[in-house]
């Protein structure tokens, strides 16, 4: 049996990337099941970390699982409401759309003390 990991990227149309400027926002798209080996926790620590340096970062986060609650919990106790939305599982379409709106993706994936990692 074949598995097949990661995506087609002929699926995503290419754009050029947006002008850079000063204090322009900066939108990250996580697309990722809410397990603890994607390290969302650190994700949202990181957002937060730049939103304290005046760092005008917004974060969406496509997904869904165990842990969502948790990770809504943590947003609501980083004060982060207003920068982070949390969309649930997205068909496709939506995912390909957030992508195209995003200056950059993330994925935390962490190792857990047991070993287990993402296997990607």
């Amino acid at each position: 049996m074949l598995v097949h990991h990661g995506t087609r990227l002929e699926r995503f149309a290419q754009q050029p990337l947006p002008e850079r400027r000063a204090g322009r926002q900066i939108h990250v798209v996580c697309v990722a099941s809410f397990d603890e080996y994607k390290g969302h926790r650190h994700l949202l620590d990181a957002c937060r970390l730049l939103a304290d340096d005046g760092v005008d970062v917004t974060l969406e986060l496509i997904g869904d699982g165990v842990l969502r609650s948790e990770v809504e919990e943590q947003i609501r106790r980083l004060r982060l409401a207003d920068r982070v939305v949390v969309r649930g599982r997205q068909p496709i379409d939506v995912v390909r759309e957030a992508l195209g709106r995003a200056d950059a993706m993330a994925l935390a994936s962490v190792e857990l003390d047991n070993g287990f990692m993402d296997g990607i």
